[in-house]
């Protein structure tokens, strides 16, 4: 708040949380002071998902100000959103499109894996589920980037599931994992329209998890497959 009013013109880069309610406050605040906004908010990525009105309202507020507030980063924002849309730019009409990320959390910091459930028994992951501490947020507004960037989609539906994965064997790290428990979790997001389905994203973040990647496949004509070995780093 007291920075703000100081700055004359420029950039805000926000890092702050993750749900857009949360961040549209410093949002409004920084549109109105003739800021633009780049966010890593991942509800933000693609916020007319739940957030219609919210949305749209600030969409207004930067045209009256003649500002941009854009929500991006790797995921949500480029692997499982962008890319494939700008993959469908030089393809006939897609008819569906498979996302895959695959990441081995087993390097990465504690609190990511506290994030996707590692070192937590099956009923505590799902209770964890529930209350939303645990589980990828921003892979259904991938799923509804991709099915109206790719597909031409403005009337669908979307299913999201989330399961644990169990370790078959203990592991050491920054949070440790007994064999048996959570070693981390495979989330999917799948849009439907008119009785098909249209896009699934596959999110698997986990202690150990084979084959890391990012690959993508386009059901058009012609079709595209693309894989990227490791995946883009988060």
């Amino acid at each position: 708040a007291e920075v703000v009013p100081l700055a004359k013109g420029g950039v805000v880069l926000q890092a702050t949380r993750s749900r857009f309610e949360e961040v549209l406050p410093d949002l409004e605040a920084a549109a109105r002071a003739g800021l633009h906004v780049v966010s890593t908010c991942e509800e933000l990525a693609w916020p007319w998902l739940a957030h219609a009105e919210g949305a749209a309202a600030l969409d207004r507020l930067c045209h009256e100000r003649n500002v941009a507030v854009l929500g991006t980063g790797v995921n949500p924002g480029f692997v499982l959103d962008r890319l494939p849309a700008t993959l469908a730019q030089v393809t006939g009409p897609v008819r569906h499109v498979h996302g895959i990320r695959i990441v081995d959390v087993a390097r990465r910091r504690r609190a990511l894996q506290r994030k996707v459930g590692a070192g937590l028994s099956e009923q505590a992951f799902h209770d964890a589920v529930e209350r939303g501490e645990v589980g990828h947020l921003g892979l259904a507004e991938s799923a509804a980037m991709a099915a109206e960037a790719c597909c031409g989609l403005d009337e669908y539906e979307i299913d999201e599931e989330i399961v644990p994965l169990l370790a078959e064997e203990e592991s050491e790290g920054p949070v440790r994992v007994a064999r048996g428990a959570v070693a981390g979790l495979h989330h999917e997001a799948r849009v439907f329209a008119a009785g098909r389905e249209a896009v699934r994203l596959e999110l698997t973040m986990a202690i150990g998890a084979p084959e890391p990647r990012d690959e993508l496949v386009l059901d058009a004509d012609p079709p595209i497959r693309l894989v990227v070995p490791g995946g883009i780093a988060g």
